[in-house]
């Protein structure tokens, strides 16, 4: 478990900050909750200011997750946080209450895997990918989180944790959970950028998990065991935090997105031009309307 294995002595960091609020997220946030306020697993979803928690398929095994997104779907699909732990296949996407449809696994990934855990996951729709705690080796697998894995790249940074997809730029984001920063990669382990988190950096027993790509391209994470998601524009720019009563320690976080094809270009067109809060007052309404 994830709350075992980071009990190693940091120095606790005192650190006075103004905290902007945030409406939350725009798409529907999809986190694997270990152990929730109640002390049970959870697949919890947040929408704005709506929180729900949804039964697990598994208690305290299910870490890795990816939206993935056929014709048919889109999927909320989870795997063990450690080989053997079990996850599996919940339905339907993007809706804040979702459900197992019976369609269940074992994480089997032994290729770049050191021992430490992998909590967190995302897909680019080819592939699920995570990332091993110990290493930071990035690990391909099957949409169905099956096979032991390929490994793409490694950012050879022990505690790496938290894994999202960026479909703008066809790259992977990763956020450190001691230090907090978020690096964004190529798919083949080109550094492109990164920006510190002073929110993310470990104090005492918080750090960083979940990291997930909201549907105006702006990065959420938790910080971990304390209920609250922080909120950063993609250079770096803090945009708020928002607290959830029940959330707790949760591992794995993704996005799912319904707006049109039509709105999300339009978004990345209009981000340079009007700035974030412009956008994210405006992309979502419509589009989310149906979830």
């Amino acid at each position: 478990m994830l709350r075992t294995l980071l009990g190693f002595s940091l120095l606790l960091l005192a650190v006075t900050t103004v905290h902007a609020s945030s409406m939350g997220p725009e798409g529907t946030y999809y986190l694997t909750d270990e152990y929730n306020t109640n002390g049970i697993s959870t697949l919890d979803a947040i929408r704005h200011e709506h929180f729900v928690q949804n039964a697990s398929i598994n208690q305290h095994q299910e870490g890795p997750i990816a939206i993935v997104n056929p014709y048919w779907g889109p999927y909320v699909r989870t795997t063990g946080s450690y080989p053997g732990l079990g996850g599996g296949e919940y339905i339907s996407a993007p809706h804040l209450h979702v459900h197992a449809d019976g369609l269940t696994w074992s994480n089997q990934i032994s290729n770049g895997y050191t021992g430490s855990g992998i909590y967190d996951g995302t897909s680019n729709g080819r592939n699920n990918f995570t990332v091993d705690f110990g290493s930071g080796n990035v690990i391909a697998t099957g949409l169905y989180w099956g096979g032991p894995g390929t490994v793409s790249f490694s950012t050879g940074t022990a505690y790496d944790l938290g894994i999202t997809w960026d479909r703008w730029n066809n790259s992977l984001w990763i956020q450190n959970y001691v230090t907090g920063v978020i690096s964004d990669y190529s798919m083949t382990g080109t550094l492109l950028s990164s920006f510190a988190t002073p929110d993310g950096s470990y104090a005492g027993d918080v750090g960083s998990t979940a990291l997930a790509m909201d549907i105006d391209r702006t990065l959420w994470f938790e910080r971990y065991g304390t209920g609250y998601i922080e909120h950063y524009a993609i250079d770096g720019t803090y945009l708020g935090e928002k607290f959830y009563d029940g959330l707790g320690y949760a591992l794995g976080g993704e996005i799912a997105s319904c707006p049109e094809p039509a709105s999300i270009g339009m978004a990345s067109v209009l981000l340079g031009m009007f700035g974030w809060t412009w956008v994210r007052k405006r992309i979502s309404a419509k589009a989310l309307a149906r979830c």
